[in-house]
């Protein structure tokens, strides 16, 4: 696709390894809007428990880049690279990057998970994650919406309940969610 245009477009950032938050802020100092997903674990030691942050997607961050930007985003300490294919950067898709955002600011237990390329792609019609897309997958304790970014070859997971679901070409075929088959296709957690 090329270097990023005049009109800021989202674009994967690859970081150094456990530099994310560094560069999240470095892009803020330099007036870049970043985006950095976390997820919150209880590390244990002997004599405490800590809640820390961490990264959703390690050595990856995400900015909405214009052309003007593109070079002291790649002089900001810690970056390695913007993603991209045959030596351009790529931007993310935008419908991916509202689903991602979307994870990373709701109050539900957001997780990474392994990316896996499917096109059993659901819609999602009711609820906090309304008119997202992603994949429905079974796990011993529920479903879960896997959104993935598959620039960077990878997935993250909210629970949801399947009510609130509908197979996505269902979504485009109708518009309006009527289910045509009445059955959904789902993952299945490795076990």
């Amino acid at each position: 696709m090329g270097a990023p245009t005049s009109s800021p477009q989202w674009f994967a950032i690859r970081t150094y390894s456990r530099a994310e938050k560094v560069v999240r802020d470095g892009l803020v100092q330099r007036g870049v809007r970043p985006l950095l997903p976390t997820v919150c674990t209880v590390q244990h030691w002997k004599d405490r428990h800590k809640a820390i942050e961490w990264p959703l997607f390690p050595g990856y961050c995400f900015a909405r880049v214009s052309s003007e930007q593109y070079r002291m985003v790649l002089l900001t300490p810690g970056v390695m690279d913007i993603v991209g294919g045959r030596g351009a950067p790529e931007p993310v898709p935008p419908d991916q990057l509202v689903s991602l955002e979307r994870l990373a600011t709701s109050d539900g237990h957001r997780h990474h998970v392994p990316y896996r390329e499917t096109d059993k792609g659901v819609s999602v019609i009711r609820g906090p994650f309304r008119g997202l897309r992603g994949t429905l997958m079974e796990t011993p304790d529920g479903y879960q919406l896997v959104v993935c970014i598959p620039l960077i070859r990878q997935a993250a997971a909210v629970e949801i309940d399947p009510a609130d679901v509908r197979p996505a070409y269902e979504m485009s075929a109708t518009g309006s969610g009527a289910s045509k088959s009445g059955s959904l296709s789902y993952l299945h957690a490795p076990g």
